[in-house]
């Protein structure tokens, strides 16, 4: 369940409201926010995690397409992403970056 705190003199008043899609993972991590538009991941699985764009204000979300990628191992790759607003193409961006570790 989550809260959402409206932004006036009353600090008091709030709403809940459940998550819009199924959840995948006990948990998620926020990626970012903008424009009051959430990015979500559902991280328990480094390259095959959920992503999901979330406007808790008109309760409305999009669950974003599983990249298609081939890695020859994942034990030692590592990744993290980002999100925001690009003006150019005046469109929401996420970026996920695959790190190789070596030990």
């Amino acid at each position: 369940m989550f809260a959402l705190f409206r932004d006036n003199e009353n600090d008091d008043q709030y709403e809940q409201f459940d998550l819009p899609f199924e959840r995948t993972s006990y948990y998620f991590n926020i990626v970012g926010s903008c424009n009051g538009l959430l990015c979500l991941a559902d991280d328990h699985e480094c390259c095959r995690n959920h992503i999901y764009l979330w406007n808790p204000s008109i309760r409305k979300s999009l669950k974003l397409p599983i990249p298609i990628y081939t890695f020859k191992t994942l034990s030692t790759l590592d990744h993290t992403q980002g999100f925001g607003f690009d003006r150019t193409t005046n469109d929401y961006k996420v970026v996920r970056i695959y790190t190789q570790l070596f030990v």
